[in-house]
């Protein structure tokens, strides 16, 4: 059974929206998600300014109490969130950091482009905190060096995964993939899990000891891994999302959403036996909703 609820803010209007993360605090769980809003006119020098939104909607795990808050900001700079922003909960808080990371090297932090704030979020409202942290810096997954044991992994150009010996540094395997490495290199018993996008993406089961692939699902797009009651979730062309056994890779389950469709390029929280996640409109994605799923 498919759960949903608009994430909207009333009578405002979302040029752009972006969902920064899923997580549970305090027995409920909070949707952080930032947009711009409508223009508006500042009446003090007649300039047109679209204010910066933070917005957090927390449910009740089945959705039966909803509650909203949000704060607003003329226009300070950008919200990179689909890159730079992020959510996390430390110590049983939850903090949004708009600037949390740095992930280009033409985005530094005395950018003036860059919209910074880190903020608290609550049950009843999202403050700032000050002062704003220094950003960390961040690779890409298809920079980072991986170790499992004696196999090291890496990109030797941006379509060709290797594997080395780390006592002997020879090359053990090598494989050839059609689309970048978007996610990290995950392993468990033996399989390394990874996702591609770009131009088409697979989600892949490759062995570790010779890099055969084991299989591999034709998403167009896998930006994030989802593990949950011992699978793996990911999302087809179509908007479905998929259950599939992690060693085998064969389908266990399929949810359709029929009008409206799921992406890993949206965060997945998943607690028992439900996902909690974002679907889309399929005729307009920005209209999003807050999304759970029993599976």
């Amino acid at each position: 059974m498919i759960h949903m609820y608009p994430l909207k803010l009333e009578n405002v209007r979302f040029r752009c929206h972006d969902i920064i993360g899923v997580h549970e605090l305090n027995g409920k769980i909070v949707y952080v998600h930032g947009a711009l809003g409508d223009e508006l006119q500042d009446t003090s020098d007649n300039k047109t300014v679209c204010p910066n939104l933070v917005i957090a909607d927390s449910f009740t795990p089945d959705f039966a109490v909803h509650t909203q808050t949000h704060i607003s900001y003329k226009e300070e700079g950008v919200f990179y969130a689909g890159t730079c922003a992020k959510s996390y909960v430390e110590e049983g808080r939850l903090f949004l950091n708009t600037y949390k990371t740095v992930v280009s090297k033409t985005i530094s932090h005395g950018d003036n482009r860059a919209f910074k704030k880190l903020f608290e979020i609550t049950d009843s409202e999202i403050r700032e905190i000050l002062p704003h942290p220094r950003p960390e810096e961040e690779l890409f997954s298809h920079q980072k060096t991986y170790r499992f044991g004696d196999y090291v992994l890496h990109m030797a150009s941006d379509w060709k995964l290797e594997c080395r010996s780390a006592q002997t540094d020879t090359v053990l395997w090598i494989l050839r993939l059609t689309s970048y490495l978007y996610t990290e290199l995950e392993e468990q018993n033996g399989i390394l899990y990874f996702g591609t996008a770009g131009k088409g993406g697979f989600f892949y089961g490759v062995s570790l000891n010779n890099g055969q692939v084991i299989f591999k699902w034709d998403t167009g797009h896998t930006t994030r891994i989802v593990w949950g009651n011992d699978c793996v979730i990911i999302t087809d062309r179509k908007g479905n999302m998929v259950l599939i056994n992690p060693t085998t890779g064969i389908e266990i389950k399929r949810l359709q959403f029929r009008k409206m469709g799921a992406s890993t390029h949206f965060p997945f929280l998943v607690r028992g036996n439900s996902v909690y996640t974002v679907l889309y409109n399929k005729k307009d994605i920005q209209e999003l909703y807050a999304a759970y799923v029993e599976i």
